[in-house]
């Protein structure tokens, strides 16, 4: 069966949403929705070419992810369509009210949704709001019918506390099982939690879930990753609608245009000892896929699947397979001269000069590392661009 090669995170420009979240990252970041559909530039065939299977270097796992709600364009079920033919396994997050595009994406052949996941996020005061808690449901009926992987999942903020046991009571009855338990980030500063709430208050609200998810990523919040990262070659963050790419969601680092001569080689660059970002905002997908090897022994599966009060699994067989591997096991890590090579290319910061370098000799070098030491870099990150706490 196949393990994991690449991971592909497809950014769709939607800003246009059916929902109206108050702790939605557009309605955060920009203060108002704009209501926008995307631009695609290029056909979901030309796209698929430029993420094929041989130019990949094997069967990737494809995240798609909108800013609004990904399924709205009309053109998403042939995006995923192209990918899953590629031999990739696709993932695609929405809330799972729009019961068109469900009934599009299940119209697929049996091997094609062999490979499909779709991660269903639980809207709880929005859905009860717009009267579509009954179409969550037989969507989700759907899906477990034609044996498609699913997840349900909440992002939790203050407001929605006093509903906790409501939704505990109508996921038990009508799900089989407890939603897992994501983290809203406030993007004001990209560091802190959407919520009034302290670290360990919020952990122990949000406990009553019994969430792997909730428990990783609280886990790695706060923690500067130093370690040597492979974001920017075994994972990719892609504009589905320009075809350009960058090596993770808050990095400036680009990797061009990539859709443009899909017959040409990608300049994959990892980031390497360079996150800008004061944690992994992702940790939870990035780390346990493995983007830093050998970091933690979780798989995603585990932060991902649930088993239902039937006996039932949200994975299917395959995907949840898929999702037990780790991007190391498929990939060859950077010699020391690489590493060190890489580094210089991102204008990496002294820390992570000095630590590779010193792996190699340092001596030969020494006066190049004091230079590049000396040296400070401006940098503006790029996860303005995308909603962290949805994409994964």
């Amino acid at each position: 069966m196949d393990k994991v090669k690449r991971l592909i995170l497809l950014h769709i420009p939607v800003s246009a949403c059916n929902f109206r979240c108050e702790y939605c990252y557009v309605s955060q970041f920009e203060g108002r929705r704009a209501e926008q559909m995307p631009n695609f530039q290029y056909t979901p065939e030309q796209a698929a070419h430029a993420l094929s299977y041989d130019r990949m270097g094997g069967a990737c796992y494809v995240n798609v992810c909108g800013d609004g709600e990904t399924t709205l364009p009309k053109e998403i079920p042939s995006y995923v369509r192209e990918m899953l033919k590629q031999g990739h396994y696709v993932d695609l997050i929405t809330n799972c009210v729009i019961e068109k595009r469900i009934d599009e994406l299940l119209g697929f052949n049996g091997e094609l949704l062999s490979r499909l996941m779709l991660k269903c996020s639980f809207h709880w005061l929005e859905m009860k709001r717009t009267n579509t808690l009954d179409a969550y449901v037989r969507n989700i009926n759907k899906l477990k019918a034609k044996g498609v992987a699913y997840t349900i999942e909440i992002t939790p903020y203050d407001a929605l506390i006093p509903h906790i046991n409501e939704i505990i009571a109508f996921c038990g009855k009508n799900c089989g099982s407890l939603p897992q338990i994501t983290m809203a980030w406030n993007d004001a500063d990209n560091t802190t939690l959407l919520s009034k709430l302290s670290k360990e208050e919020f952990r122990r609200v949000w406990s009553v879930f019994d969430s792997p998810m909730t428990d990783f990523k609280l886990s790695t919040m706060d923690v500067k990753r130093k370690e040597f990262c492979y974001a920017g070659d075994w994972s990719i963050y892609v504009n589905l609608a320009t075809g350009w790419a960058v090596q993770c969601y808050c990095s400036n680092v680009t990797l061009g245009n990539i859709f443009e001569n899909p017959d040409a080689s990608i300049p994959f660059t990892a980031v390497g000892n360079n996150c800008r970002t004061p944690h992994c905002r992702n940790s939870h997908m990035l780390l346990t896929l493995g983007t830093i090897p050998r970091l933690n022994d979780v798989c995603y599966e585990v932060i991902r699947n649930r088993q239902c009060v039937d006996g039932s699994e949200w994975l299917s067989t395959k995907v949840k397979y898929f999702l037990s591997s780790k991007l190391e096991e498929s990939n060859e890590e950077y010699s020391a001269a690489k590493k060190f090579a890489v580094n210089l290319k991102n204008r990496v910061s002294p820390y992570g000069i000095a630590r590779v370098a010193a792996s190699i000799t340092p001596k030969p070098i020494k006066d190049m590392i004091k230079k590049i030491m000396n040296r400070t870099e401006q940098v503006i990150p790029l996860c303005v661009l995308h909603d962290t706490r949805r994409a994964a």
